[in-house]
């Protein structure tokens, strides 16, 4: 007995498109890398204010604090990123982009403050 070779069926119909990446998916993916990152600083700043002195570990909170509502606007452009359409999500990035700046800032001055405290 010969084998037999079976043909490939077509399936009917046009193909699907590409799926492409989006930029504001690309966009939002970043940025929820680097939240996740300043979140990891935000605790390890959290932990060393633990082992501090009460007067030091006032201070610390209350900059954490700050760092946290920073944050929140920072998350809170992210949600408004990823529900903006393709032809309004530069204008809410340039918004988050500002969050994003003001938060980097407090967390590098916050961070400075904690290593001159060692």
């Amino acid at each position: 007995m010969e084998p037999r070779e079976e043909q490939v069926k077509e399936v009917p119909g046009p193909m699907p498109p590409e799926v492409k990446e989006k930029p504001v998916q690309k966009y939002t993916e970043k940025l929820e890398a680097k939240l996740k990152e300043w979140t990891a600083q935000i605790e390890s700043l959290r932990a060393k204010a633990k082992g501090a002195e009460m007067d030091v570990r006032i201070k610390y909170s209350r900059e954490i604090g700050k760092l946290e509502e920073k944050k929140a606007v920072l998350e809170k452009g992210l949600r408004e990123l990823k529900k903006s359409s393709d032809e309004t999500w530069e204008a809410v990035k340039s918004g988050t982009e500002k969050a994003m700046s003001d938060f980097r800032q407090a967390l590098e001055g916050t961070l400075s403050k904690f290593k001159k405290r060692k």
